[in-house]
């Protein structure tokens, strides 16, 4: 069983292709002309959305799915499709990384931690990465090895109890590249990052979590599952409408400062002035023209996706009862019904 991000397997150099420093500067202020503005769904849209996932549905042999639509701050659509609920839970994979991203960030806020500080300030033991700052973590331009994409992991997984004995299967692996150079997708930042939040707070990431944005949000079906090589990277389980109010949350400053806030979504840029189109646990890109932020990934026989349109603050979230699915092509159609539609007259 994989844990990874985006559905798909990491490669050692740059996996998402670096994009122009003018697009990502421009993307918060950018909006296609026919853009949809986050406050409502049509029930055309809605019937195509509908007939959208049936055939996504049929062809990927997938037997229960959860959609939610929200915008700035309402609900716009919500369904279930197959043998599910709308309010069932999914564990939601590498959506967790915003979360534990955030915990950082408000660490961070809270002048616990700074993003500056070495990762051998708060995780010592973990040798290969003591003189890497957290920023580089977070960023994914650490060059540390993806603990999941070892050719042991399945064999190992089980039976790791901690997430150290998970570190220690790659201790000696030798860095894809040297810290800040390039970006590679790996768990193994999230995991210390969980780490460090757990030490800094002096409390136990979960508990964190837990009691500084579970609670404060109302996010009542979210919680915490898998094992320890979960830890950080894909281990809360929660529903569409709990994300739906995470992403209404982090879009209008609800948990952070707002030059925090922007942090999450401002892209690393690299000694040779590469943009990486990756922020605090997000990617930036394109789907067709509309320019969204957002995580997606697979565990456990589970997959899910949420992204939020920028211009209109709609966030749309996929999970799904489907193993190692790409759920990016079924979110894009659905960008392109509710964004690219002609304007809705009454």
């Amino acid at each position: 069983m994989r844990i990874v991000g985006q559905g798909v397997k990491r490669i050692a150099a740059c996996r998402w292709p670096h994009l122009p420093a003018a697009f990502l500067a421009a993307a918060l202020l950018a909006a296609p002309a026919r853009a949809s503005t986050g406050t409502s769904i049509t029930a055309v849209q809605q019937a195509n959305i509908d007939s959208t996932v049936a055939q996504e549905m049929h062809r990927d042999h997938v037997g229960a799915l959860c959609l939610g639509i929200a915008g700035p701050h309402k609900n716009l659509y919500a369904r279930a499709y197959g043998t599910t609920a709308a309010n069932a839970q999914f564990p939601i994979a590498s959506i967790t990384k915003s979360f534990t991203a955030v915990a950082i960030l408000l660490l961070a806020s809270a002048r616990v931690l700074s993003l500056d500080d070495p990762v051998g300030k708060f995780v010592p033991e973990f040798a290969p990465a003591r003189n890497i700052p957290l920023r580089e973590l977070v960023n994914q331009t650490s060059g540390l090895p993806d603990y999941a994409q070892q050719s042991s992991f399945a064999q190992w997984r089980q039976t790791a109890r901690s997430p150290f004995e998970v570190l220690a299967h790659i201790a000696s692996r030798v860095p894809d590249f040297p810290a800040g150079t390039n970006w590679a997708y790996s768990n193994t930042n999230y995991l210390l990052l969980g780490l460090t939040v757990a030490r800094a707070s002096g409390m136990p990431y979960e508990r964190y979590v837990q009691s500084h944005l579970l609670l404060p949000l109302g996010l009542r079906a979210t919680h915490f599952a898998g094992d320890a090589a979960q830890f950080g990277t894909a281990s809360i389980v929660s529903n569409i409408f709990d994300v739906m109010r995470w992403d209404q949350a982090v879009f209008a400053n609800e948990i952070l400062p707002p030059p925090l806030s922007q942090t999450l979504f401002s892209a690393a840029t690299l000694p040779d002035g590469r943009q990486t189109g990756y922020g605090f646990g997000y990617f930036l890109r394109g789907m067709d023209g509309v320019v969204v932020f957002g995580q997606s990934g697979n565990v456990n026989g589970y997959s899910s996706d949420n992204e939020t349109i920028v211009a209109s603050q709609t966030h749309i979230v996929l999970l799904a009862k489907a193993n190692t699915l790409d759920l990016l092509p079924l979110t894009k159609s659905i960008v392109q019904i509710i964004a690219l539609a002609p304007p809705h007259r009454p």
